[in-house]
């Protein structure tokens, strides 16, 4: 079992009903479900931002528009992950709630 500082998570996602976390260097697999991780990160830079995955913000370098009212997050690493209409606002906030701490 390893422990990964949450501040070297790029990002959780859930594939096949399998959890991975993502860091710069490797992709681990996670026992515990997305929404038990996502209720466990609440207070931190982590944001649900499609269906599959949540997004450390912190790694966050820029988001641009995407077809059909979506959003392109880019990562500090170059990686893209698309931001689903539904969690736009939540994104928004969490941003500026996390730039204004």
């Amino acid at each position: 079992m390893y422990q990964i500082p949450l501040n070297k998570i790029l990002y959780f996602e859930t594939v096949d009903k399998r959890t991975f976390i993502y860091t710069q260097q490797k992709i681990f697999e996670c026992k515990k479900k997305l929404s038990v991780i996502e209720q466990d990160l609440i207070k931190a830079n982590i944001i649900r931002i499609s269906k599959t995955v949540l997004l450390n913000i912190s790694c966050l370098a820029c988001v641009k528009p995407y077809p059909n009212h979506r959003l392109l997050a880019e990562l500090n690493n170059k990686e893209n992950l698309i931001v689903s209409r539904k969690y736009i606002s939540s994104l928004r906030d969490k941003i500026r709630s996390a730039y204004y701490e």
